[in-house]
This record gives C-alpha cells, structure tokens and sequence, in this order.
C-alpha cells in the first residue's frame, strides 16, 4: 500500500514513475509539475472566494 503525507508528495512520486517508466522526460515532468502548482493555487483561492463569499462575478464573455 502506497500512502503520503501531502498531495504534492504524491504528485512527486506520480511524476517521478513515469521518468523511470519512460512514459515522460525529466524537463516534462518538471513543467507539469509547475503548471499543476499553479492550478491548484488558482483553483484554491477560486474555492476560497465561494467559501467566503467574496466570489467576484466573472467578465463579460469569460467562462
């Protein structure tokens, strides 16, 4: 049974199995590794705004 103590060091080790299963090349793993970051902080900071009601109403023409 695999476990970690945080999502990143899962998200580690998920990238680093695919380098040594030849899935990914290292500077493909560490790209992803940074726009997963910052994702996930956009996508919390979102949340945040909707858990604290400070959501702002999205621009026109935006999604």
């Amino acid at each position: 049974m695999l476990s970690w103590n945080t999502f990143r060091d899962a998200a580690l080790n998920a990238g680093e199995s695919r380098i040594y299963g030849g899935i990914h090349f290292y500077e493909g793993n560490v790209s992803g590794l940074e726009l997963g970051k910052k994702v996930g902080t956009n996508a919390f900071q979102k949340a945040q705004a909707y858990w604290t009601g400070t959501v702002q109403p999205a621009a026109q023409g935006r999604n």
